[in-house]
């Protein structure tokens, strides 16, 4: 079971532990967007579950519209824009 990023050009990325959304290209989910900066957010699997949080990018991170300025929980079907690409949150569980 787990968390993955559903991308504009179809990509399904898996959500681990702290990971950098950005464009620099060491991050672990690249974003080629002149408006987003390079650690642009930081996207996580913790015991809380799915969290992000913007990294004082100038562009700023929408979850569903909304620019957020503190740590925000994810849930499956939210949107999560950078720059100008989205992502959709999903869920995957499986069943033993």
């Amino acid at each position: 079971m787990g968390y993955f990023l559903h991308g504009p050009d179809s990509r399904l990325i898996p959500v681990g532990l702290s990971m950098r959304v950005g464009s620099d290209p060491e991050s672990d989910i690249v974003v080629k967007d002149a408006e987003v900066a390079g650690c642009h957010a930081i996207i996580g699997v913790f015991p809380d579950g799915l969290l992000i949080r913007d990294e004082e990018s100038p562009a700023g991170t929408f979850v569903n519209d909304e620019r957020i300025d503190h740590v925000t929980a994810l849930i499956a079907g939210d949107r999560v824009k950078v720059g100008k690409e989205v992502f959709i949150v999903e869920y995957e569980h499986s069943e033993i």
